[in-house]
């Protein structure tokens, strides 16, 4: 298996190791099992348990990013954009249970503040451009996020 896919099946199975059992309550010896490999192989990916979560973090927030800045990226009046935002974001909680759990469920824990404070900041200046931002031609939803998070 290529590095990349294999990079991605290790996120697959830490997604649903952390979301199972939290971050304190997960370790690479369950993601190596849930992921059917090693505990060397994930740390041929990923330097420690910390960045392996920090990396399923930025994966996840960045699919709920796109999503919003999709939301956002028409013509069409700040309430409308807004409307479509939360439907955008209500749609990632229904469609990626998991993925919410990780992001939200350790939010608390002082270990994890400081990535999980970058993501609620970046999370507020999303919603903030869906409320603020004048409208836009249909375009390139990853552009708009990009801005956001500049």
């Amino acid at each position: 298996m290529p590095a990349e896919e294999r990079r991605e099946a290790l996120l697959d199975a830490a997604l649903d190791v952390f979301a199972a059992r939290g971050y304190h309550g997960s370790s690479i010896d369950d993601i190596a099992q849930a992921a059917g490999v090693s505990k060397a192989l994930i740390y041929e990916h990923f330097e420690s348990k910390k960045e392996l979560h920090a990396s399923l973090l930025e994966a996840q927030s960045e699919e709920l990013f796109v999503r919003l800045a999709s939301a956002a990226a028409t013509g069409e009046p700040g309430e409308v954009r807004l409307r479509a935002g939360v439907d955008a974001f209500l749609s990632f909680v229904e469609e990626r249970r998991e993925g919410w759990r990780v992001l939200f469920r350790d939010a608390a824990d002082p270990d994890l503040a400081r990535v999980l404070d970058e993501l609620q900041a970046q999370a507020t200046a999303a919603v903030a451009g869906l409320i603020a931002a004048e409208p836009t031609a249909p375009g390139d939803a990853r552009d708009q996020r990009v801005a956001w998070r500049s």
